[in-house]
Formats: C-alpha cells, sequence, structure tokens
C-alpha cells in the first residue's frame, strides 16, 4: 500500500497530500497536519513529500470487548464515581467489524457528503497505520487571534423526541465550567452562550456550548495544554479520571481522543479525534465512548456507545457492510 492524507475541514475543499507523519516533540514546534495521542504524549506532523510512500506495517490489532464485559467495566466505573473519587469519567470501548469489502476513498468521499458539518479525513501511513474518521468537535480555532472552542457533551439519536435529562445536563455544565475555569487560569476572559443548544452531528445530537476569546499574547500550544483533554473526552478531576480510564478500559486509545487538525501562527483548526476508527484490510475498529456520572445507567451507557458508533456505520453500510 501507498502512503496518503485526505481531509476536509467543514465549508471547505477537500485536501489531498502526499507524505508521512513524523513524531515531533511539542505543539510549539508544530506547523502544518498534526496528530496526537488521547493525553498528547505522542505527537505526530504530517510531512510532505512529492510522491506517496509504499510500505507495509506491522498488524497490531485494538482489543475490543463484547456487552457483557463492557458492562462488568462500566460498574466499577461507576463505583469510583458513587464512592465520590472522580465527578465524571469517559469510558470508551473499541467495536469490530468486518466487511466484505472495504475501500478507504470511497468511505471517505462518502463521509464527506454525509456530513458536511463534521470534520473528516483518512490517511494511510508506515508509522500510525490507516485511519478514517469524521468528527463532530472543534477543540480551537484560531484566526488574527480570535478564538473559539465549543463544549460539547451529552448524546441522543437525532430523532429522540425526549426531553434531555439533568445528568446530560450536568455532564454538560462540566466541560463548560472546565473550560472557562482553565482559560481564566491563563488571564483570557471567555464570552460564551448562557445555555446549552442543540447540536446535530449525523444521526446524532448533542448540548453545545459555544466560547470565544481573545487569544491576546498566549500561543495556541499553551492554549491547547490547558484545554485537552477536556472532560468531554476525559473526565473530572483530570488526573483522577485519566487513572480510572487507565485502570479500566481493555484498549490503547492510540489517536482515539486525541488532536487533529492543521496548525500555523497566523491560523489553527484543530479538532478532537472522535467518531475515529482503525483498519486492517477489510476489519474496523471503531472507537467510542460515552460520559459516565454517579447517576449513569449502564444499559443506557452501553445504547450511547452504539448510538456513536452509527456516525461510521451508517455510510459503511452502504458499501457491503457485514456484521
Amino acid at each position: 500500500m501507498k502512503s496518503f492524507l485526505k481531509y476536509r475541514f467543514p465549508g471547505q475543499s477537500i485536501v489531498e497530500k502526499l507524505g508521512s507523519f513524523v513524531r515531533i516533540e511539542n505543539f510549539e514546534i508544530a506547523n502544518g497536519f498534526v496528530v496526537s495521542d488521547f493525553l498528547g504524549e505522542n505527537l505526530y506532523q504530517y510531512s510532505e513529500s512529492e510522491s506517496s510512500i509504499a510500505f507495509e506495517y506491522e498488524v497490531v490489532k485494538p482489543i475490543s470487548i463484547q456487552k457483557d464485559a463492557y458492562l462488568k467495566m462500566g460498574q466499577e466505573v461507576l463505583e469510583a464515581l458513587q464512592n465520590n473519587e472522580v465527578e465524571k469519567v469517559v469510558f470508551s470501548r473499541v467495536k469490530t467489524v468486518q466487511l466484505s469489502s472495504f475501500d478507504l476513498i470511497e468511505a471517505f468521499k462518502l463521509l464527506e457528503k454525509k456530513y458536511p458539518s463534521a470534520f473528516v479525513y483518512c490517511f494511510q501511513d508506515p508509522l500510525l497505520g490507516i485511519w478514517l474518521g469524521a468528527s463532530p468537535e472543534n477543540l480551537l480555532t484560531v484566526e488574527n487571534n480570535q478564538a473559539k472552542t465549543v463544549s460539547l457533551a451529552g448524546t441522543r439519536e437525532k430523532s429522540s423526541s425526549v426531553p434531555w435529562s439533568q445528568k446530560e445536563y450536568r455532564e454538560q455544565e462540566i466541560v463548560t465550567e472546565y473550560i472557562s475555569k482553565e482559560l481564566n487560569s491563563l488571564g483570557l476572559s471567555c464570552i460564551y452562550t448562557d445555555l446549552p443548544i442543540e447540536e446535530f452531528a449525523g444521526p446524532l445530537k448533542h448540548l453545545k456550548t459555544k466560547i470565544s476569546f481573545e487569544l491576546q499574547n498566549k500561543s495556541v500550544a499553551e492554549v491547547l495544554g490547558k484545554l485537552h483533554p477536556t472532560p468531554a473526552v476525559c473526565g473530572t478531576p483530570k488526573n483522577k479520571a485519566i487513572k480510572v480510564i487507565q485502570d479500566t478500559e481493555a484498549h490503547n486509545r492510540e489517536l482515539y481522543a486525541g488532536v487533529i487538525g492543521y496548525l500555523n501562527k497566523n491560523a489553527s483548526c484543530l479538532y478532537v479525534n472522535l467518531r475515529c476508527s482503525k483498519w486492517f484490510g477489510n476489519e474496523g475498529f471503531l472507537f467510542v465512548g460515552g460520559g459516565y456520572t454517579k447517576d449513569s445507567i449502564l444499559e443506557n451507557e452501553w445504547n450511547e456507545t452504539e448510538n456513536k458508533s452509527k456516525t461510521l456505520l451508517n455510510v459503511l453500510q452502504t458499501i457491503r457492510f457485514d456484521q
């Protein structure tokens, strides 16, 4: 196979690059397309070249679990919440799918058309493997010193007419409070919508608060260091939530819930790498998660991860999906 990168930001044209990812030390020196792992400990920048790179890579498949194992692990997370060890934890799992055939570029084209408001990407890379995703969550956009982000949490099927619960409102409020606090700690004042609004993302809808601020004399890297990972993909308090995740989840999150997008000194647009998948031939591994609070119901949390997998599955089903 040969290396390449394709991506499309909402409202923009598709970009295609040839080359490969190289590891860099930190966001301060980043310039171009970047992707990181969940905790930002491993950061990669795309190095362009005049041609693709032919490669084969070692098959190390993510660990996926079935419903019974998920519920057992979820119970451990719930107990930590009910014992007041943490206030919120985002617990994730991997869902495996088998296709009778899979074409990465065709899947990207279908995702790009179906989800115009999402950041959509795919790449084949000798270092990172084969990935495909369509994320609804903008982490940070900066242009001419003006910055914006969103607090996104809570998940329902798009067709649901059931009112949002207090659990879901609190889950979203936790993210908003965290972002405001972290930006304030940098001396940045936030302007945000008074009440969460509904944000539609493919087959789902979420609660969203828009947040804007002036970057002033702070760098994008400084802001990212404060914001990511937010409680929307991690939990709160952050360090305790990370420990629960590492102690409980069966898989390595790899690039799931990391930072992905374009960064430079003049303008940056970065997303959280959600609704993403890793591929080995016709076998796909979908990363999906949900926010747990002490009021969580395990069956509902399982259903939320199933619903989130539909962002990709609804498209993949059109290219001869076999469950």
